[in-house]
This record gives structure tokens, C-alpha cells and sequence, in this order.
């Protein structure tokens, strides 16, 4: 497994408060300015861009920082830093040109150089970024990470105000992909001359400022930027309160020391008994879909599950109803890949994703195989708990399901080791698009790095491919959908729950939003006057 899968097993370990999600606290009075708004969260690992790998660094990196782009709503692509962008046919070739007039929060330009070095810093391997395979498909990135060149060469700054891109291979979702918080650019000069003291109090170019230095405990404190070059922020001040666990931020929401928290998983049920007021108003929740997935995978390479027989009887035992108990409301039963909430999702028609342990005995016997069979999984109570509702179920097949678990730390080690007759997986999209799901995982280039199910399929290889060169949007999705569409049929991956987050907002807030991706725009946030 690479860093990709690594990360993506990481931050589904890690979706805490400020977890990814869709929703909207609806509003029709009039924005006003002023006051401070206080959002509990875990504390995130550093300030610095580079690092921000899981969700609890990104809200202040989207507060500090603009990206090229942001997305909209529905996880669309939308201008930021930069105000337009095109590519060429076959979409190895991308151009960015940067809106005019926007500025760091020293009052330095933002040029296309600064983004250039920025995400060098972020394919740098000394910095040893978690994210660094965002840009593994940029034309010169092998030769930088193994020190072999000085430089990506792929990315270019043709002036000041634009930047250019240039791909190993075709990917029409290069827009999305450079929406990742990591991705911002930062002042180079200033950086290359004190980077710890730039970690402790970063200069961004977002509608927020740092108002004093972090040192990495307590309360995160920024300003509005007066000079920032977009909409700017309503409030005054933002203080992102940072806690050690999602318990603890809930618990800074409940006493009324913050304005908005994330509600931990398993406590969602609980959570809409306490706040039961869906509007502005009251204190409350809003709650929506996570870019996340939680399957069961097979590897396919070897036996006992190298036969479709195999695997359908297995995923035939499964009780989705049953597992979703386990989380307080926090998850839902999936029967798809890629979960809703992601462009193009869909409910899928995965033949096998239902209970019926008549027909699992009879795949079963097809295939030959009863009796013992390993799966790997992560310590925890909940990992327990699913394994004990998939081993009830396949038992009742005739299964034996014996289950080894590992620190969630070593799991993305262990996954890569020979022997590995099933696994547990939870998968975080790391940028908002079908492909984040489906290519890394399921094409056979991938093998040995995320394709953990050892899967292999021609035709499944040639419609990613194609859906890759695609620059049409609603053609793309059609390709992915048919390459999820025969992923399932052919079963190398079982899917068991989607992710669901839920945030309780004060009665004060207004305009508070998130999407599926785990981005907050806290600028269109405003209090109302107290009542």
C-alpha cells in the first residue's frame, strides 16, 4: 500500500469534529457583521498546509488559506485563488490563471511561483507529507521524490499569473483534485526564511489572519483579513477551540463555551433527541452524507476467494441493518462504492448486497469452500462488534469467520503482507470526485499499492481509463458508474456502511454549511444580535 491508501485508512480512523459531511443551517434574514465565532474541534496536527492530511487540519487551513479552487454545494469546482482554468483535448496539459489582485496576509502578492513551491514542499520526501500522492501523476514528480531532479518539472509558472500543469496521464479531474486543503500556496520567501516560526503563525492568503502565534495547545486564533481580495468574513474573530477528543469539543458545545461542535460517532441518535429544531433560530443539528466508504474486500488472487461463487456467499451473510446499530446513527447501510454525497453517487444494484443465507449456501457449495476463513481487521469495540455480526452471518452459511486484529497504526502494513484471505476497510475520498473511489482501488495498475483485493479486470482498466480522458462531466460520471456497475458484479469488494455526520449549531449561527468532502466555509458564517 502507498501513501494514498495509507492516508485514506488514516482519516477514516480519524473522522472526528470537524468530519466530512453535507449541510445547509438555511436563512433568509440579512447577514450582519461582527462578533466571534467559536467552532470546538480535535486539534488538528500543525497549521501548516503541508500537513494537512486529516479533517480536523482543515478547517483552519480553508480559514487561512485559498486554494485554486473551492467547490460549491453539490462539490463542484468553483474559482478561488483562481478565477478560471482550462486543459487541453486529452487532459494531460492544465492551465490555472490565478484572479487578479489577491494577497497573503503580509500584503505580498499571491503568484503562481508560490504555488509551484508550495506544493514542491508537499511532494518534498523529506517532509514526509501523508498527501504527497496527490501529485504523483505530475510529469517530473518520480524524479523529485527519489532527489533525482531539483525540481517537478511539470509544474510551471508561465508568469505571475498562471500556472501550468503538465500530467504523466490524462486526469479531467485535475479541478478537484487541487481543491485539496494541502495544495494552498504560501508565500515563498517568508517560508524559506523561518518555516518552524511560518508553522506556529502562518501567512495565508484566506478571509482569515492569524491573530496571535500557535503553539500547537489550546484555542486557534484568527482575525478577518480587511484586505482579502474575495467575499470577505462576517465575523470579527474566529477561535477554533482544539480539544483532545470529539467528546470533549461536543461537550465545549453542550456547556455553551462553543457555537459549533461535531457531534461524536455513536452519539447522532442521542444527539437528535437533545436538539430536535431543524432551523436557525434554536440550538440544533445539521447532518448530511461523508465522502466515505466501509467495506469488506476479498483478495482475489488467491484462494479460498478467487471465485465469484466464493465471494457472493459471503456477501449474501451479510446483515447491513444489524451493523449499522453499532454506530449510534453515524453510519448507513451502502450497497455501493462510491457513497452519496460524491458527484455521480447513486444507489447501486449490487445483485449480492442482501441477506439471503439459502442462496449464500448454495454460492458456497459452488465454490467449494466451508469452514474457516481469516479475515483482518483493527482493534477497537466497534471493530469487534462488526465482527461478530459477520461472523454470526457467514456461520449461519457455514463459515467459520476468524478474525486477527492489529493496531490500527500497523493496519495498512499488515494489509500489504501475502496470506490475507479477507479485510475491513474504511476509505476516505481525498479529493471529491467517483475516481477517488474507484481508480486507486480497482485498477490493475494498482496492485501492490491500493488495489489491496488484487483485482484485475480489463474492461473495468479501459472504462477508468477512459472516464480519466473525459472532459466532458456527465459522460465521465456515465464511465464511472458502468466501471462501478462491473466492479460489483464481479464482487472483489463487498460494501457495508456509509458515513453520516452531524454538527450542532448554536441558535446564534447563521449561514453555516459543510459538504460531503469536509469543508466548512466559516467567512459566510455570521451571528445573529442576541436576543
Amino acid at each position: 500500500m502507498n501513501r494514498r491508501g495509507a492516508a485514506a485508512l488514516l482519516a477514516a480512523a480519524a473522522l472526528l469534529a470537524a468530519g466530512c459531511g453535507r449541510g445547509k443551517d438555511a436563512s433568509d434574514a440579512r447577514p450582519v457583521q461582527g462578533g466571534t465565532l467559536r467552532v470546538a474541534g480535535v486539534t488538528p496536527l500543525s497549521l501548516d498546509p503541508k500537513r494537512a492530511a486529516l479533517v480536523a487540519d482543515f478547517l483552519p487551513a480553508t480559514s487561512l488559506f485559498d486554494r485554486l479552487v473551492a467547490f460549491d454545494s453539490d462539490l463542484t469546482p468553483v474559482p478561488a485563488a483562481a478565477s478560471s482554468w482550462e486543459s487541453n483535448s486529452d487532459a494531460t496539459e492544465w492551465t490555472f490563471h490565478l484572479a487578479a489582485g489577491r494577497t497573503f496576509h503580509d500584503g505580498s502578492p499571491v503568484e503562481a511561483a508560490d504555488f509551484k513551491f508550495a506544493w514542491e514542499r508537499v511532494a518534498n520526501p523529506d517532509a514526509k507529507s501523508a498527501v504527497a500522492f496527490l501529485l504523483d501523476n505530475v510529469r517530473g514528480f518520480a524524479g523529485y521524490e527519489a532527489k533525482s531532479a531539483k525540481e517537478i518539472a511539470g509544474l510551471k509558472a508561465l508568469d505571475a499569473g498562471t500556472l501550468k500543469v503538465e500530467l504523466v496521464k490524462p486526469f479531467a479531474e485535475l479541478p478537484a483534485l487541487v481543491g485539496h486543503p494541502a495544495l494552498a500556496p504560501v508565500p515563498r520567501a517568508k517560508v524559506s526564511a523561518d518555516e518552524a516560526g511560518f508553522a506556529r503563525s502562518p501567512i495565508g492568503n484566506g478571509a482569515f489572519k492569524m491573530a496571535q502565534a500557535w503553539d500547537g495547545k489550546g484555542a486557534i486564533k484568527l482575525a478577518r483579513y480587511e484586505q482579502y481580495g474575495g467575499k470577505g468574513a462576517y465575523v470579527d474573530a474566529l477561535t477554533i477551540l482544539c480539544e483532545a477528543s470529539e467528546e470533549v469539543s461536543y461537550a465545549d458545545f453542550q456547556s455553551g463555551k462553543a457555537d459549533v461542535a461535531g457531534v461524536p460517532v455513536g452519539k447522532l441518535d442521542e444527539a437528535e433527541k437533545s436538539y430536535p429544531n431543524a432551523k436557525a433560530g434554536k440550538n440544533h443539528l445539521l447532518s448530511g452524507p461523508q465522502a466515505a466508504t466501509y467495506y469488506l474486500g476479498f483478495n482475489v488472487a488467491d484462494a479460498p476467494f478467487k471465485t465469484p461463487e466464493a465471494r457472493r456467499g459471503v456477501a449474501l451473510t451479510v446483515n447491513r441493518a444489524v451493523l449499522v446499530s453499532v454506530f449510534g446513527g453515524s453510519r448507513q447501510a451502502s450497497t455501493a462504492i462510491v457513497p452519496p454525497g460524491v458527484p455521480g453517487a447513486r444507489v447501486s444494484n449490487c445483485e449480492a448486497c442482501r441477506v439471503d443465507v439459502a442462496g449464500a449456501k448454495v454460492a458456497l457449495t459452488q465454490a467449494g469452500l466451508q469452514g474457516a476463513v481469516r479475515m483482518l481487521t483493527t482493534t477497537g469495540e466497534s471493530d469487534r462488534r462488526v465482527t461478530e455480526i459477520l461472523k454470526t452471518g457467514m456461520s449461519q452459511a457455514g463459515l467459520d469467520l476468524q478474525a486477527t486484529q492489529v493496531k490500527p497504526e500497523d493496519y495498512a502494513q499488515e494489509l500489504g503482507k501475502s496470506g490475507v484471505q479477507m479485510y475491513r476497510l474504511g476509505w476516505v475520498a481525498q479529493y471529491p470526485s467517483m475516481d477517488a473511489f474507484l481508480y486507486a482501488q480497482f485498477h490493475s495498475s494498482g496492485i501492490g499499492r491500493d488495489n489491496m483485493s488484487r483485482y484485475s479486470n480489463s474492461e473495468v482498466d479501459s472504462l477508468l481509463d477512459q472516464a480519466r480522458k473525459t472532459l466532458d462531466a456527465q459522460r465521465r460520471i456515465s464511465l464511472y458508474r458502468q466501471a462501478e456497475d462491473r466492479i460489483l458484479a464481479d464482487l472483489p469488494i463487498v460494501p457495508l456502511l456509509s458515513y453520516r455526520r452531524a454538527d450542532a449549531v448554536g441558535a446564534r449561527v447563521r449561514g453555516y454549511a459543510f459538504n460531503a468532502f469536509g469543508l466548512t466555509d466559516l467567512s459566510r458564517v455570521w451571528l445573529a444580535p442576541a436576543s
